[in-house]
């Protein structure tokens, strides 16, 4: 286990730098009124050594300790931001954020508390999940693409094979399915006891349908008004019959239609409702 008090593990200090929470789980550190900053004696409170303890850590590894935000400042602006916090009649005060306190605790030996830092940082650090190499990471991130390149190789083909499975469909409903064979929605939903609208609102959420809008200045209502155009998506085409309207206002430069119900599209959608009342 990594000795954090050595020079050599100078990086390692530096990995576990941000880890300030661990102080809350060993100890109490009493701040100053910004809940951000403390001085050398509350350093020293902390982990039950003597100031000069602290100072001389300070001296021998400032440069490192100044990397987490210490600085030296003097009385007269330490008072300007923290009135009537000193004790002493010292001429510049010490200040350290939490990151700091944290790294005398990995630097310090001879405290029971700092060794409990130490020990949680240890700890936390085993228990971290490792970090992956370049390598590692691009090697998962091609096996993932290759996985769903091979789904998408699936899917593709199971669409291929339902579109040419209904082609035929298909083409007899343009064919052979009069435009007397075919039903109205309204008929469709009242036929099998549901509303016109719910049925609607059915076919668009399982994706057999799908809408189109444009707004619209009406004369004869003198306001705007939105118009509403239901086609059938390929894969639902022989369930419907899209029946031009000549003569309603062309909708987005194209003649409008109406969608109607072919008779497998009938059967199709009874099946559908019975399952959905089922669920």
């Amino acid at each position: 286990m990594t000795d954090l008090t050595l020079a050599a593990a100078r990086s390692e200090r530096d990995a576990l730098a941000a880890r300030t929470d661990v102080l809350d789980k060993v100890g109490v550190l009493r701040t100053l009124p910004d809940d951000m900053h403390v001085t050398t004696e509350m350093v020293a409170e902390f982990y039950e050594v003597p100031e000069g303890t602290i100072r001389a850590l300070v001296l021998d590894n400032r440069d490192e300790i100044e990397t987490d935000g210490y600085r030296v400042v003097t009385r007269s602006a330490f008072e300007g931001s923290y009135p009537k916090q000193l004790t002493s009649s010292a001429s510049r005060i010490a200040l350290f954020p939490r990151r700091a306190v944290l790294r005398v605790g990995m630097l310090l030996r001879d405290s029971l508390v700092a060794r409990k830092v130490r020990d949680h940082l240890l700890d936390a650090e085993a228990a971290a999940p490792r970090e992956l190499s370049e390598d590692e990471i691009i090697r998962n991130a091609v096996q993932i693409l290759d996985g769903r390149v091979r789904a998408l190789t699936v899917a593709n083909k199971e669409l291929t094979d339902k579109i040419a499975e209904d082609a035929p469909k298909v083409n007899y409903v343009e064919l052979y399915v009069a435009e007397s064979d075919l039903l109205k929605l309204r008929v469709v939903a009242a036929n099998n006891d549901v509303g016109e609208e719910w049925l609607r609102d059915l076919l668009l959420a399982r994706g057999w349908i799908y809408v189109e809008t444009e707004s619209r200045w009406s004369e004869r209502k003198q306001c705007k008004e939105i118009r509403r155009r239901y086609s059938a998506y390929a894969h639902k085409r022989q369930y419907f019959r899209p029946v031009e309207v000549h003569e309603a206002p062309r909708f987005k430069g194209e003649v409008m239609h109406t969608l109607k119900v072919t008779p497998a599209g009938a059967e199709a959608i009874a099946r559908l409702i019975s399952k959905e009342r089922a669920a």
